[in-house]
């Protein structure tokens, strides 16, 4: 089935990395005690900037809500069926 509208060729795969280190991605993940300044200068070490910063949060707490919105239906009709 393909949707009425503009389409184009999308290239697939990751981007972010030719050689994968676990350990240089753990190294540089932010804690989850830093405060808005530490977490500002962490993302600018790693080349991003504040509006990064937000997207990545916002995105964080969206998925949480829809997480607590899924369990708390799911919680109602398994007790009320």
């Amino acid at each position: 089935m393909k949707a009425l509208g503009p389409d184009w060729e999308v290239p697939l795969g990751r981007r972010d990395s030719f050689n994968a280190s676990q350990t240089l991605a753990n190294s540089n993940l932010p804690g989850p005690s830093l405060n808005v300044s530490a977490l500002k200068s962490n993302f600018l070490a790693q080349g991003l900037d504040t509006t990064d910063l937000v997207a990545l949060s916002g995105i964080e707490v969206c998925l949480l809500i829809y997480i607590y919105i899924y369990i708390y239906i799911y919680i109602y009709f398994k007790q009320n069926n």
